[in-house]
């Protein structure tokens, strides 16, 4: 591969990735995952946000919040 091809390789591939890292939110977990719960589905979607705002204000107020969510007997999450 010449050095124009890698260059194109880069504009056309690896530029428009990069660029919707940063602009575009993910989508939600759970269409991805129906097996998740939905409180941890939650607590992950949050952590994702794209406005910093809209995120937890910290990890320890995250965890806190997974750990207190009811999974009931889901035998898909783990101790």
């Amino acid at each position: 591969m010449d050095a124009d091809a890698g260059w194109l390789l880069l504009l056309a591939v690896v530029v428009p990735v990069l660029l919707a890292h940063v602009s575009d939110a993910p989508p939600p977990l759970l269409p991805l995952r129906t097996d998740c719960p939905l409180e941890l589905a939650a607590v992950i979607d949050k952590m994702l946000a794209k406005v910093p705002a809209e995120r937890w204000t910290s990890v320890a107020e995250a965890v806190a919040v997974a750990e207190a969510a009811s999974f009931g007997s889901d035998p898909g999450v783990r101790d």
